[in-house]
């Protein structure tokens, strides 16, 4: 992971090739998992009149539906350092952040589901926020950008 300062030790870290996606899942265990919960717990305060918050308990670190055609639904890093073109991205590094497994019927996902990605900048702070909430069959999306 050159050029990326972060708090996350990749030295030991297990990951997932999603050949489909042609991606790379890092996953999120021991320690990097503590820090990436403080980050997602952070979010909490630009959600102010949500219905739905990110809780220790919502968060799915769990891997156990990972190899269904039906989509990821557990925390996972990506780092992605260049773009296609091979210049330095802004945000080289995007957690994930999932809270409701795939298992749940597909008329049921839109009831109380709240999701998102965190974006770190090269020195490993972060540097934009997305999280949609879904409530009621209606979404909203909060976006923050900290690189102004």
């Amino acid at each position: 992971m050159e050029n990326l300062l972060c708090r996350y030790d990749f030295s030991n870290i297990r990951y997932i090739d999603d050949s489909a996606r042609k991606l790379r899942l890092y996953l999120l265990e021991g320690e990097n998992r503590d820090i990436a919960l403080k980050d997602i717990l952070s979010i909490n305060a630009f959600l102010n009149n949500s219905p739905l918050k990110f809780t220790k308990r919502n968060i799915r670190f769990s891997t156990e539906n990972q190899g269904s055609n039906l989509g990821i639904d557990f925390c996972w890093l990506e780092h992605t350092p260049a773009t296609a073109t091979g210049r330095a991205k802004k945000f080289p590094l995007i957690l994930h952040v999932q809270t409701q497994s795939i298992k749940v019927p597909y008329n049921k996902q839109f009831n109380n589901n709240i999701f998102g990605d965190i974006s770190y900048l090269p020195n490993g702070a972060i540097g934009k926020i997305w999280v949609a909430i879904w409530c009621n069959g209606k979404l909203a999306e909060i976006k923050k950008n900290f690189t102004y």
